[in-house]
Order: C-alpha cells, then structure tokens, then sequence
C-alpha cells in the first residue's frame, strides 16, 4: 500500500545560528552562519554558558534522567563528548544566564550498557529555563520535525503491536545522509513497543521553502 507523505513547515536546519562545538578547548566549527549571525556575541556568550558547571551538571543530571526511561536505571556515561549545537532562536542573556531562547544540545556517552546520543531541547523564557528530551539518536531532523514524524509514525507503530499502549523512542540513525543543505535523507527510528524493539524508516524530502515533506514506512 503506497505511504501518504506528509509536510512539516520546519526547516531541517536553523534558519538563524548553526553551530557545532566541542567543549574541550570551545572552537566552533568552521559553519556559514546566515547575515549577521557570524558576529552575533549571543553565540559566544552560549558557548561560554555551555562551558559552565551548572550547565555541565545539568546535562549530567538530563542524561541520567533519560538512561532511566530507556534502561530502568541512571547511568554513568562516562566522559559526556558534545555532538553538536543548533540554535532555533537567538538566546539572549542577563546576568550571564540565558533570558530568551531556543537551543538544542546533544551528547555522546554510555547508556544501557552500549555507546548512545542524547539530544536536549532548551526554552529559555523570561529567564526561565525548561529542558526537554528530544529523539536520541543522531537523527537530523530538528524538534518540530520530530514531533510531525512522530505523529506518523504511531499509527504504523499500533498496527504492528496492537496490544502495546507505550511506544518509547530508544535511538535514530541516518540511514542515507544529505550531501548537501537541501537533499533528501532517510533515517531508521528505533522503539520499544512494551518490550520488542520496532524499527521504522522515515523518508525526508526539502521543498527549498522552508518545510519539508516526510514519510513513514
């Protein structure tokens, strides 16, 4: 049966800051930033903010958090190693802690006893922070994009396990990458539908206006 194809008005990339870092040493990569963003000291100061132990112990405390959903058990990832920075929308500080913003942070470390990443999102508002915990994995999609898909893929998820009730998302890997900003990629999103791991592929496909159509197999 042919899959409907769906359209998400997310774009797969930051429309305003694009940012990948390491914190060891702080260098951002080398990433054309759109305008004016290259010398927008809003990033520096995030990086600088990154680079802080209540930000780093935040992170700890995220990981821990997600190892107990997806292993029953908090983890010690070991050395946490940055898998890059995206900004959805600039981040603005006061008094050296973030004001307004969107980000999203990913990290690389053990979890359930094998190597895993972990993506978090974070909504800074009115100097309120709130973290949530984004698909894990190394999926390129960014967060609304995401939740789109994952609307998709829940109907396919309950026909293949009609007795399961909780579809956890455990990891997403790339399975045909984008050679350039706007191509087409495909990814493999794994669940765990009440015990049985589920695997589904999700096609994704630019329209050079801003969204970007997606499909479900």
């Amino acid at each position: 049966m042919r899959q409907p194809t769906f359209r998400s008005s997310s774009p797969r990339i930051s429309s305003r800051v694009f940012a990948a870092l390491f914190l060891v040493g702080m260098f951002f990569l080398a990433w054309p930033l759109p305008g004016s963003a290259q010398d927008d000291p809003s990033v520096e100061q995030l990086a600088e903010f990154l680079n802080t132990t209540i930000y780093q112990e935040l992170i700890l405390s995220q990981w821990q958090r997600q190892s107990m959903v997806l292993c029953g058990e908090p983890s010690q990832p070991g050395p946490l190693r940055h898998a890059g920075l995206s900004v959805y929308e600039r981040v603005d500080f006061d008094n050296g802690r973030p004001h307004n913003g969107i980000w999203a942070d990913r990290y690389r470390g053990r979890a359930c006893g094998r190597e895993r990443q972990f993506n978090f999102l974070f909504t800074a508002q009115n100097g309120q922070m709130v973290v949530r915990h984004m698909l894990p994995g190394r999926t390129e999609a960014p967060p609304r994009l995401q939740l789109d898909t994952m609307k998709a893929a829940l109907p396919r998820l309950m026909d293949r396990h009609p007795e399961c009730q909780s579809f956890i998302p455990v990891n997403s890997e790339l399975e045909r990458a984008p050679r350039h900003v706007n191509d087409a990629w495909s990814e493999l999103w794994t669940f765990d539908a009440c015990g049985q791991l589920s695997v589904v592929r999700v096609e994704f496909t630019p329209d050079r206006q801003g969204g970007t159509y997606y499909k479900v197999h």
